[in-house]
């Protein structure tokens, strides 16, 4: 990526810079060789926080151009921001945000928060076919859900135009202090948010600028022409000023049709340049401008005029890609990180520990996520208990053959300071079917089988078999057991298992990579990314609670309440297993009659 924007780079022969020339760093250039542990536990944040120039030192870094103008300009800049550091987050609204945006959001936020400076939000809606209003909305539902904050918090900013002039620097102040923040210190919340449309008329005056100097054109070139790293330079490269600015005001008429007609920027031709695009004819209605323009700017060109009517300070950029609305949870896209259960401070900890050194082609490694999830459940998720493959258990002798009672359980057993909730124990119980192996079964097994008991979880007691009774196609239907206090057997079980009693049904979605390999294509999706679990159990601690909720299933892993739930019908979706215990494994419930499989 180049170290400066387009614009700056036409610029650089002895023009007055645009703002500042901020410089940009791409921080997915970085190794892909994974951090080392003692790295990590230095945080990644602390390791970035000094490597970059502070606010007003621009023209001290490596390449920057300084003309006769970069005093001047670096010290208005600074009276405007006091010196802070000021960094963007901007968005394409034109597809959901996923994991990769959430390592520019928490780098960004982060940044200037460690530099006592401010972030703003800005969407970069200068593509009217794509930007979409839905889009808009669930940008900054997801900034605030990473934040951890309410959605009434952020205040949408508005922008207050003003008559632009020519002379390029007073213009750029004129904004910049007609432009009102909205502060706030908690979480990630935004300092500004803002819209590249927003500037569509400085923008405009800009261009025009440019031509009447000489360093842009009107080209009528077709797009296949222009592509790749050997187009031949234009035929309109050195047409007049006065017909090139005449042309660029028949474009903002609307007099030329798609293709027709662009606007380019002179760059210095070597090493196989070209001159890129500043605007193009689009008849599209945008989102927030309606009708007005039928021209509008390309990233390239935006970008970075925008970086500077908003004295952005440091201008990060990474590797993003866009993707379609899903939610899917088996997809790193941030709603469906949301819906399969991740708690956004755990995907904050993971950006902010390796974020910044993802690999150079921006991989993701779903085993690292899930870790900085797994850790964070752990301490903010309650327990409860649930059974996937439930079989019958039925209790036959006293105290439970016509009563049911109830236990208190600690909702954290390492703190139970943090609180209880009650569950019933009663003749009828389910355990997992794969807590119960017949004799000659699996060499070391240390659940229940028919000659040895096992510990049922919170309640000092063991169960030891009777009978076991089996149906038509021979498989257990129900056991008959007794219970026994601990107290009255003298004799500790070799494991306790987790069970239910009087439970409430619903479903279970386990999910998995949805790839089987590196390479994501079709041929490698996974059969088994989707496992349904219909008629499994879960303890009636859950009951009423809302969509998002999030606990711990001993046992079996860390699970959150689907927003497809209905009071009829529960559905829990598996955030992330628990670290495998080899003397206590966990009873993942096998294909059976009530079980399906799902794939794309």
């Amino acid at each position: 990526m180049a170290e400066f924007s387009t614009l700056s780079a036409a610029l650089r022969r002895g023009r007055r810079a645009v703002a500042i020339g901020l410089r940009r760093r791409d921080l997915s250039s970085t190794s892909s060789k994974r951090p080392r542990d003692s790295e990590l536990r230095k945080g990644g944040m602390a390791q970035l926080v000094g490597k970059f120039h502070r606010p007003g030192e621009n023209h001290l870094t490596e390449g920057y151009v300084v003309t006769d103008k970069t005093q001047a300009l670096l010290q208005e800049h600074l009276e405007r921001t006091g010196g802070k550091a000021v960094t963007r987050f901007p968005p394409e609204p034109n597809g959901i945000l996923h994991i990769g945006h959430a390592t520019s959001i928490n780098f960004n936020f982060n940044f200037a928060k460690a530099h006592k400076g401010v972030c703003y939000l800005r969407y970069d809606d200068t593509n009217p076919g794509k930007a979409d209003e839905q889009y808009i909305r669930q940008i900054l539902e997801m900034v605030q859900w990473l934040g951890g904050l309410a959605q009434s918090i952020v205040k949408k900013h508005t922008h207050v135009l003003v008559l632009w002039c020519y002379d390029l620097d007073r213009s750029l102040l004129s904004v910049q202090q007609k432009s009102s923040c909205v502060h706030s210190p908690t979480g990630h919340t935004p300092d500004k948010v803002t819209f590249a449309s927003d500037y569509f008329p400085q923008l405009y005056q800009l261009a025009r600028r440019l031509v009447s100097s000489s360093l842009a054109f009107v080209c009528h070139q077709p797009p296949h022409e222009v592509r790749g790293h050997h187009a031949p330079p234009s035929p309109w490269r050195d047409r007049p000023a006065e017909e090139s600015l005449h042309l660029l005001e028949e474009m903002r008429k609307g007099k030329f049709k798609e293709g027709e007609a662009t606007l380019r920027m002179k760059m210095v031709m070597e090493d196989s340049k070209v001159d890129p695009v500043a605007y193009r004819v689009r008849f599209a209605p945008h989102p927030r401008t309606g009708t007005d323009w039928c021209i509008y700017p390309t990233y390239d060109y935006a970008h970075c005029l925008c970086d500077s009517l908003e004295d952005i300070t440091h201008s990060f950029c990474t590797k993003e890609f866009q993707m379609n609305d899903w939610n899917d949870p088996r997809l790193f896209t941030l709603t469906a990180l949301r819906r399969r259960g991740f708690p956004p401070e755990a995907i904050n900890n993971f950006c902010e520990q390796y974020g910044v050194m993802l690999t150079t082609d921006g991989a993701i490694h779903p085993e690292l996520l899930e870790a900085f999830v797994r850790d964070e459940l752990n301490h903010t998720a309650p327990r409860a208990m649930a059974v996937l493959d439930p079989v019958k258990v039925v209790v036959t002798n006293c105290p439970l053959t016509s009563e049911t009672i109830e236990l208190e359980v600690p909702d954290f057993p390492k703190d139970p300071a943090r609180g209880y909730h009650t569950i019933p124990l009663g003749p009828l119980i389910y355990i997992e079917r794969s807590d119960f192996m017949e004799e000659g079964g699996q060499r070391g097994f240390r659940r229940l089988t028919p000659s040895q008991p096992v510990g049922l979880k919170y309640t000092s007691s063991t169960i030891a078999v009777q009978q076991v009774l089996k149906g038509e196609s021979g498989e257990v239907d129900e056991i008959h057991v007794v219970m026994e206090k601990l107290s009255e057997t003298g004799r500790k079980p070799r494991a306790f298992i987790h069970w239910l009693s009087n439970p409430l049904p619903c479903q279970v979605r386990l999910y998995q990579n949805l790839f089987t390999a590196d390479e994501q294509d079709e041929n490698n999706t996974n059969p088994s990314s989707l496992q349904i679990v219909n008629g499994a159990l879960v303890d009636r601690s859950v009951e009423g609670a809302k969509p998002l909720d999030k606990w711990q299933f001993e046992r079996l892993g860390y699970f959150c309440l689907d927003s497809e739930s209905t009071h009829n019908q529960l559905v829990f979706n598996r955030t992330a297993t628990l670290k495998q215990d080899s003397h206590n494994p966990i009873p993942i419930a096998p294909p059976s009659k009530h079980h399906s499989h799902q794939s794309l």
